[in-house]
């Protein structure tokens, strides 16, 4: 490995360190939101946005996967978990949007995500192990909650839509 990836993997394990302290700060979104404290809620949001983007998975294990959809939740209305790019990439899309999940079934649990992404061929790079599945469906955009291009995907909330599931591809 170079010095320059050495850089930033130490980088993004410095990033992850600060999680913990942020999952911490995010038992405060919804006070800071109630009692109009937006500049808290910006800088609670831009530092979330951050954390996402470093890693996912990572956030994910640190949050919970029902606090992170708090959050997002939370965030949405009011403080774009997107670049402007990102915004424009989303609105010039077919409303529903075509989504695929790639993952460890069974499909109850897969479809139960939030991270879904446009191109299934990004999907199928999950499946690695027997009974790995890519799930298709489609989503209003009002249901997608953040989404961003450099890795196509949509963070979809999973309660807010009844949507039939397809298995596209097994392992």
């Amino acid at each position: 490995m170079g010095q320059h990836s050495e850089q930033i993997n130490a980088g993004i394990a410095s990033h992850i360190g600060t999680f913990p302290a942020l999952a911490q700060r995010a038992t405060n979104l919804e006070h800071w939101i109630q009692h109009n404290h937006f500049r808290e809620a910006s800088n609670f949001a831009e530092e979330f946005y951050s954390a996402y983007v470093a890693s996912s998975g990572q956030l994910t294990l640190c949050f919970g996967p029902e606090r992170l959809l708090t959050c997002f939740r939370l965030i949405a209305p009011f403080h774009s978990l997107v670049s402007p790019d990102d915004e424009a990439r989303l609105a010039d899309m077919a409303d529903p949007l075509v989504v695929y999940r790639g993952g460890r079934g069974p499909v109850e649990n897969l479809q139960k995500g939030l991270s879904w992404t446009t191109y299934q061929e990004t999907a199928e790079g999950y499946m690695d192990s027997p009974g790995d599945l890519v799930l298709r469906t489609t989503v209003p955009k009002e249901t997608v909650l953040a989404y961003f291009t450099f890795c196509n995907e949509c963070i979809v909330d999973p309660s807010t839509f009844d949507r039939p599931i397809e298995v596209v591809a097994a392992y």
